[in-house]
């Protein structure tokens, strides 16, 4: 009785993978819309060579959505990748000069940007286009046909290669703005040496001028005062000629060389007089002109980049100065060493006279 008893219980167990197999092919004929004939239990009535199918088409369906889905999300990305790049390379060519290889290559990022943003749009739009159908098949995708799938994938490749394009845009925009901050570095520290050189040969040139127009005033009021003088001792000859009787042409030789240096003199200290407020023009010239030098040059050593775009305008123009204050430095000097030799040779002459007076 035991071995029949064990063959009842196992026939059950036996039994329970048909079963099962049963009830998954009922339940696939059910999702097709058609239900096993009564009396005909397991049977999918061959419907199942259809479904399978479909089921397989909407799993392709959707995989293309995702993938369009993730192409609009990176376009959109480097969209705003590019945007921000050119913003930020805009601020630092802004501190360098605006260098036009920044520019150039900003633009070509926001055009990128522009480009990519478009085909996100694009694939958007088609991706909504092709959920309306597929949100319409009685199955998900059914009516789904071949050339919507090669549609939108053709728009999901369009816009990967635009946000391929983005990317790159940004990153050569980078590497341009990065090689812009090394020249412009470079530059910087040479542009600084030349503002730096032009400063420091203006400055003492500038005080020197200031002293020497001093003194030239100094001497012009001396040489006025010595003329002033001379002259009185000329009057007082006039009076010894008339006394002199016999004398009275060495009182005259006399007389006529004083007054000739005085004369000389009187000359010499016009030309001192007239050449001063040149050095002086010369001088203010220069000292507004190594003004934006001074500030470049200030600013170099600050660590700030050379930004004033008539940098190379500025250094001609104070070079030009210089030149200026040179010219009128020398022409003072020669016509102040001129007074000052005539004043001399008056001063030898007057104490001759003076002496001769007294004897």
């Amino acid at each position: 009785m035991r071995p029949l008893v064990s063959a009842l219980l196992a026939a059950p167990l036996l039994l329970a993978p048909l079963r099962s197999g049963t009830l998954l092919r009922q339940k696939l004929v059910a999702v097709d819309g058609k239900k096993a004939e009564p009396g005909e239990p397991g049977s999918d009535c061959g419907q199942a060579r259809h479904v399978i199918p479909k089921f397989a088409k909407a799993a392709k369906v959707g995989a293309l959505s995702g993938s369009a889905r993730a192409a609009i999300s990176n376009a959109n990305i480097a969209a705003e990748a590019a945007t921000i790049s050119a913003t930020k390379a805009r601020e630092v060519g802004s501190t360098i000069g605006k260098p036009e290889s920044i520019e150039t290559a900003a633009k070509a990022a926001e055009e990128a940007a522009t480009s990519a943003t478009a085909a996100s749009t694009s694939l958007q739009t088609g991706l909504d286009t092709f959920k309306t159908k597929v949100d319409s098949s009685e199955y998900a995708g059914a009516d789904v046909e071949q050339a919507d799938m090669d549609t939108l994938q053709k728009l999901i490749e369009e816009a990967a290669l635009a946000s391929k394009d983005a990317r790159a845009s940004a990153l050569h925009l980078a590497g341009k703005t990065k090689e812009a901050a090394a020249k412009a570095t470079q530059a910087t520290a040479a542009a600084a040496g030349t503002a730096a050189a032009i400063v420091k040969e203006a400055e003492p040139a500038l005080e020197k001028a200031a002293e020497l127009a001093q003194k030239a005033k100094w001497a012009a009021t001396d040489a006025t005062a010595l003329a002033e003088k001379s002259k009185a001792a000329s009057g007082k000859v006039t009076t010894a000629i008339a006394d002199a009787k016999e004398q009275a042409r060495v009182w005259e030789a006399l007389q006529a060389d004083l007054d000739a240096q005085a004369a000389g003199v009187t000359e010499a200290e016009g030309e001192v007089t007239k050449a001063i407020p040149e050095l002086d023009a010369a001088a203010t010239e220069l000292k507004a002109k190594i003004a934006p030098l001074q500030k470049a040059s200030a600013a170099a050593a600050g660590g700030q980049a050379m930004t004033s775009e008539t940098f190379s305008t500025d250094v001609t123009a104070a070079e030009e100065a210089q030149d200026k204050v040179d010219a009128a430095f020398l022409k003072v000097r020669s016509e102040v060493e001129a007074l000052t030799k005539r004043m001399d040779g008056l001063m030898e002459k007057l104490a001759e006279v003076e002496k001769k007076l007294v004897a």
